[in-house]
């Protein structure tokens, strides 16, 4: 932590971050049981929830030929799309609510709301991959 402190503090380039530099400090501050114990928790949080975009490059790059596929067909290829564009801005709301789980200066009831947010983010998650998955098996169930 000393070395990104020291690394933090010289940094003179675009992008540069005193929220990051503070956090450091807090986390240099706390006894060493402690900062243990508060990467344990990070640990748990964090753990089996790890979330990423999801692409379809071949059909976003085919739209232009979606005219060639039945009416059905067209209907359920525009809606795999539009789920997962949904999807994606899902997991940019629950990246951005991770990070905010990192920060000390949430606690309390603050941070139960924050925790309940993400849970909340991940259970959208889990719903809108199974309509994905639902129109995907009803597009092959056409052919």
């Amino acid at each position: 932590m000393r070395w990104i402190k020291a690394h933090l503090a010289s940094y003179e380039g675009i992008n540069k971050d005193e929220v990051v530099e503070k956090s450091v400090d807090s986390l240099l501050e706390m006894p060493e049981n402690v900062l243990r114990g508060y990467v344990a928790g990070l640990r748990e949080v964090a753990e089996g929830k790890s979330v990423k975009h999801v692409r379809i490059p071949y059909l976003e790059s085919q739209l232009h030929n979606i005219g060639s596929y039945s009416p059905n067909e067209q209907s359920i290829l525009l809606e795999i799309l539009e789920h997962t564009r949904n999807y994606n801005g899902t997991v940019d709301e629950a990246i951005e609510i991770l990070s905010m789980t990192l920060d000390q200066g949430i606690s309390g009831s603050n941070r139960e709301i924050v925790e309940k947010s993400l849970r909340e983010k991940y259970t959208q998650l889990a719903i809108r991959s199974r309509i994905i998955v639902e129109r995907v098996d009803a597009l092959f169930k056409l052919q």
